[in-house]
This record gives structure tokens, C-alpha cells and sequence, in this order.
């Protein structure tokens, strides 16, 4: 963040962090690095913070065996749900299975 800081503040805004972090005054100095900080933040991305609920399942969208292909494959959805068809090709082409 510092070196962040040293290529892409102003040189008024680099005097100003440093005259706070000179004065040693602890409060000051939390404040400051704060704002540096959401300033940082802002310029590169962050990742956002999940206040409720949890993080989305991480689905393999693939076939770990022939087996699980055979039972997609023989659910009635398969023959008649060119959706379902769909999902289940694609799965397939993501996976290692052959068939």
C-alpha cells in the first residue's frame, strides 16, 4: 500500500500523510492509515464483505464417474427437457468421463 501510495498520491497529499505520522500522534496516525487504506482500496478493488448468509457453493460442474453420467442420462428430464439435455452436455464437456 505504501508503494501504491508513493506512485499514485500527489506530493501534497504524500507531505500532508507524512507531516501525521511525524507528529507521532496515535489517533492522527489511525486516521490517517484509514484513509489511506480506503483510498488504496478504492484504486485497486476490494472484495466485498459479506454481512449475512453464507459465501455460494463452489459446484464441480462436471462428472466425477461414468455412473453419474449414466443417471443424469437416464432421468426422464433428459429426453424431454432440451434444457436439462443442455446442462447435462455441458456437464459433459467439462468432465474427464467418456462415453
Amino acid at each position: 500500500m505504501i508503494n501504491w501510495a508513493g506512485q499514485n498520491l500527489s506530493k501534497e497529499e504524500i507531505s500532508m500523510y507524512d507531516s501525521v505520522m511525524g507528529k507521532g500522534d496515535p489517533n492522527a496516525i489511525f486516521f490517517a492509515v484509514q484513509a489511506l487504506n480506503a483510498k488504496y482500496g478504492d484504486a485497486t478493488g476490494k472484495e466485498g464483505q459479506m454481512l449475512t448468509g453464507r459465501g455460494a457453493v463452489d459446484q464441480d460442474n462436471s462428472f466425477r464417474s461414468q455412473a453419474e453420467l449414466v443417471q443424469a442420462m437416464s432421468d426422464p428430464r433428459y429426453d424431454r427437457d432440451p434444457a436439462y439435455r443442455r446442462d447435462v452436455l455441458n456437464k459433459l464437456a467439462n468432465s474427464d468421463v467418456e462415453f
